[in-house]
């Protein structure tokens, strides 16, 4: 059996033909993925360092500072990002400016986690 159907003898060979390659090609871009997923995101560790904010309506939702280590391909760098739940075991992540923020929404926590 392959990725998209199975070869048969009663089927006609530019239909088997088409099986072979549509699978090969199929395995070409899914290992190609499988690769550039591993090497931008296998090796890089982000950790979070301080708390900065937190929203006055959702708790859950702050401001935090990062680093990003990505190992023997580079230094670290830091970011601030905002950090909000998304389907409970999970955050959604947006890089943000706090020189322009609403202030008013947001409560100063300045909690360091390490």
């Amino acid at each position: 059996m392959t990725l998209t159907s199975t070869i048969h003898r009663s089927f006609p060979k530019i239909k088997n033909i088409s099986i072979v390659v549509l699978t090969v090609i199929g395995v070409i871009i899914s290992f190609y993925l499988v690769l550039s997923i591993l090497f931008s995101v296998g090796f890089n560790s982000i950790n979070t360092d301080t708390i900065l904010y937190s929203n006055k309506l959702n708790p859950k939702k702050v401001i935090v500072t990062q680093t990003i280590g990505q190992g023997a391909f580079g230094g670290s760098y830091h970011r601030v990002v905002k950090l909000e739940p998304f389907l409970k075991f999970w955050n959604h992540t947006t890089k943000f400016d706090t020189s322009s923020m609403n202030k008013v929404d947001w409560i100063l926590i300045n909690k360091s986690i390490k």
